[in-house]
C-alpha cells in the first residue's frame, strides 16, 4: 500500500480476517474495512465505515486507534482508543455489519487498549482484557458499565511499561491471550516491542495458568523504519503482525507455528492428581456421635459444630446445641478414643450472659444446672454460636460467635482455668467482643503459641481469613480495641474454595508447619450455578510466619456425601470447629447439615505428606 494510510487495527471474525485502515484522502470520519481468508491479501468493502452516536460525542477519527472487533451472537463489538489532549479512553462501539457502528459508552479512562473476548461470557457477563499499564479484565452484563473483574492479571504499573493487546483466541486448553509489551512508552520503533502470550483458565479468566518469558518473534525492519504494530491476528497454524512505517505505508509479517496448533498452549497443562493422591479424612463408622437430645430444653433441635481439645489423655467437646428457645448455647461432652461419646452433660457448660449475645439482662452469675432459654429470656436464632477452644498455659479461651438476634454478629471472648474446666466448674470470665461492630465477624481462633511475643488471632471477614497479631488480650475491652483485620489469607478465585473460607479448627503444631483444618464454599450465591455446599480443607501455615501459606490442598478433603451431612437443619453443611492429634491419628470434629456432630479421622504423617505432595504453593 503506497498511499497515505494509518493502521487503526485487524481482527480474525467469523474465520475471516478483517482490517480497518484510515485513508488520509478520504473523508476524515470514515474508514476501510478490508476483508482477507488469510490475512494476507486484502479486498475492500464498497460502503465507507462510520462511528456515529445518539447520545455520545463523535471522537474525531485522526485520534482513533487499536481497532479490534469481536463477535457475540447477532452484534460485533468494536473497542478503541480515542485521544483528547493528553487524554486517552478506552470506548466501545456496535454493529451488526461491520460498517454502521454506534459508539456506546465509555469503558475506561485508565485503559487504553482491549478486546472483547469472542463468543465467551464468564457468571453471564460479557469480559474483556484491556491493556495500559497493566493487563486487566474487565466485565459488564449490560456493555454501558464496565467494571475490574480482575486487575493486574498481567503487569505491575511500576514496570513503567505499556501492554497493547494484540489478540485473544479461544483454545480447548484455555483462552489465550498474546500482547505487545512495550518496553518505553511512546517509542516507536521495531526493538521497542516485545511479542508474548498467556493462557488464561477457560473457565475462570482470571486464573493465569502459564505466560510466556520471551519475546516470541523478532522483527527486523530491514530499513523499512518501522514505527510500531497496530495489529496482529491468530490464525490456525500461524500469526499475522501488522506494522505502521514511517512512510505512512503498512507492512504486514506472517509467521508460521510449528504443528497444526498453537503449540505453545499445550505447556500450560495443569497436574491433575488422582483422589487416592490427595489427602482424605475418614468418616467414622459411628457417625454422627451425637444428636439432638428431645428430652433436653436446651439441646432438643440441634447438637453440632463441636469445638475439641485433647487434654491429660480425654477429648473434650463443646458443641453448640439449640433447643426449643431456637437460642444457641455450648454443651458439653467427653470421650476416651475420640470417637465414642463416654460423658455428655445434663446441663449447659456456656450460656448467654450479655445482651450482645442474646441474653435480655447483662448477668455476672448464672445457674446452668437449672438454666432455660426461656429463663434467661432467649429471642429468635441468638446466642453463643461455634465455639472454638484455645490452650495457652493454664487457661482455656473460648472463641465465639455472638448473635444477639439482630445486629450484625461479632466475635466474643471468655477464658477459664484448666482446673475448673476439667471439674466442670464453669467459671467463665466476663465474655468481651473483640470483633469491630458492623461487620459481620465468625470462625476465631488463636494459635496455641506466642509469635514474636504475639497472640495470633484469626477469623472471617467475608470471604477470606484475617489475621491480626495482639501484644497484651486484656487490651480487649469490647468498646475501643478490637481486631483490625491487618493481614490475610484470600479464597483462590480458581479452586473449589473460591467463594469464601474460614478457620476451622484453631492450627495444630506439626514438624512441617502449623496444620490448618478449615471451611469453604466452591461458589457464591450471586453466581448462577453456585456449589453452596460446604467442604473441609487443609493447609500448612509457616512456624515462623503464620500469615504465609506453604500447602494448601487443591480439592476438598471431606464433602458432603451422607445422610446425617445432607437431611438434616441444612442440607449439605459440613462445618469444623475443633480437631486434636492423638500420637499419629488426627482427628476433625465437625457439624453435618447443622444438626449433628460428626467427626473424622486420618493417619497424620500420610495426610501431610499428601498435602505436601500434592498442595505445594508456587511462588510468584
Amino acid at each position: 500500500m503506497k498511499n497515505k494510510f494509518r493502521g487503526l487495527g485487524a481482527s480474525r471474525v467469523n474465520g475471516r480476517v478483517y482490517s480497518f485502515v484510515a485513508d488520509k484522502n478520504n473523508p476524515a470520519d470514515t474508514f476501510i474495512v478490508q476483508s482477507s481468508s488469510d490475512g494476507r491479501v486484502f479486498v475492500p468493502h464498497s460502503s465507507q465505515a462510520r462511528i456515529s452516536s445518539v447520545n455520545l460525542p463523535i471522537d474525531t477519527l485522526e485520534t482513533c486507534s487499536h481497532f479490534h472487533v469481536s463477535s457475540h451472537d447477532d452484534y460485533y463489538y468494536l473497542t478503541y482508543q480515542a485521544s483528547k489532549a493528553s487524554q486517552k479512553s478506552l470506548l466501545l462501539a456496535q454493529s451488526t455489519d461491520l460498517i454502521n457502528w454506534e459508539k456506546m459508552t465509555v469503558v475506561s479512562e485508565e485503559k487504553t487498549n482491549a478486546k472483547v473476548i469472542p463468543e465467551y461470557t464468564f457468571k453471564d457477563h460479557l469480559m474483556m482484557y484491556a491493556g495500559g499499564k497493566t493487563i486487566s479484565l474487565l466485565a459488564s452484563d449490560n456493555l454501558m458499565h464496565w467494571y475490574e473483574e480482575a486487575p493486574d492479571v498481567i503487569g505491575s504499573a511500576k514496570e513503567g511499561k505499556e501492554y497493547i493487546i494484540a489478540d485473544i483466541k479461544i483454545l480447548d486448553e484455555g483462552i489465550f491471550l498474546i500482547y505487545y509489551e512495550a518496553l518505553h512508552v511512546g517509542a516507536e520503533s521495531a526493538q521497542a516491542y516485545k511479542l508474548k502470550a498467556a493462557l488464561f483458565q477457560r473457565d475462570n479468566p482470571r486464573k493465569v495458568l502459564w505466560k510466556s518469558k520471551r519475546n516470541l518473534h523478532k522483527v527486523h525492519d530491514d530499513g523499512e523504519k518501522l514505527l510500531h504494530p497496530f495489529a496482529m491476528v491468530t490464525l490456525d497454524d500461524a500469526f499475522v503482525a501488522y506494522w505502521q512505517s514511517a512512510d505512512d505505508t503498512l507492512q504486514l509479517f506472517y509467521h508460521q507455528f510449528k504443528g497444526s496448533r498453537l503449540d505453545i498452549a499445550h505447556k500450560a497443562k495443569e497436574k491433575k492428581w488422582k483422589k487416592e493422591e490427595l489427602p482424605q479424612l475418614e468418616r467414622s463408622d459411628a457417625n454422627p456421635i451425637m444428636a439432638p437430645k428431645k428430652e433436653h430444653v436446651w439441646e432438643s433441635k440441634a447438637a453440632f459444630n463441636p469445638a475439641a481439645i485433647f487434654v491429660n489423655g480425654v477429648f473434650h467437646i463443646l458443641y453448640r446445641a439449640i433447643g426449643d428457645g431456637d437460642v444457641s448455647v455450648l454443651g458439653y461432652a467427653q470421650s476416651e478414643d475420640g470417637i465414642n461419646i463416654t460423658k455428655r452433660l445434663d446441663h449447659p457448660a456456656y450460656v448467654p450472659r450479655e445482651i450482645f449475645e442474646g441474653a435480655l439482662k447483662p448477668q455476672n452469675k448464672v445457674d446452668h444446672k437449672n438454666w432455660s432459654p426461656f429463663m434467661s429470656g432467649g429471642g429468635a436464632w441468638g446466642g453463643c454460636e461455634d465455639p472454638r477452644l484455645n490452650r495457652m498455659g493454664d487457661r482455656i479461651y473460648l472463641t465465639y460467635v455472638a448473635y444477639n438476634g439482630w445486629q450484625p454478629p461479632r466475635l466474643a471472648m471468655s477464658w477459664i482455668t484448666i482446673t475448673d474446666f476439667l471439674a466442670h466448674n464453669w467459671n467463665w470470665s466476663k465474655p468481651v467482643l473483640i470483633s469491630p461492630p458492623g461487620v459481620v465477624s465468625k470462625s476465631g481462633s488463636m494459635l496455641p503459641e506466642k509469635i514474636d511475643n504475639h497472640y495470633v488471632f484469626f477469623h472471617r471477614v467475608f470471604p477470606d481469613i484475617h489475621i491480626d497479631f495482639i501484644d497484651d488480650l486484656d487490651r480487649f475491652d469490647g468498646k475501643s480495641f478490637f481486631l483490625k483485620c491487618k493481614e490475610s489469607i484470600k479464597v483462590r478465585e480458581d479452586q473449589w474454595d473460591a467463594g469464601k473460607f474460614s478457620m476451622g479448627a484453631p492450627p495444630m503444631k506439626t514438624k512441617d508447619g502449623w496444620l490448618v483444618i478449615y471451611s469453604a464454599v466452591s461458589g457464591r450465591q450471586e453466581w448462577k450455578g453456585s456449589d453452596l455446599r460446604y467442604k473441609i480443607g487443609a493447609m500448612l501455615l509457616d512456624l515462623k510466619d503464620p500469615t504465609k501459606v506453604i500447602y494448601r490442598s487443591n480439592d476438598a478433603v471431606l464433602v458432603p456425601e451422607t445422610h446425617y451431612e445432607n437431611e438434616g437443619a441444612k442440607p449439605g453443611i459440613i462445618y469444623p470447629c475443633g480437631a486434636a492429634i492423638k500420637e499419629n491419628t488426627l482427628f476433625v470434629y465437625y457439624g453435618g447439615a447443622d444438626e449433628f456432630t460428626c467427626v473424622a479421622t486420618a493417619d497424620l504423617p500420610t495426610f501431610l505428606e499428601k498435602l505436601k505432595v500434592t498442595g505445594k504453593i508456587e511462588s510468584e
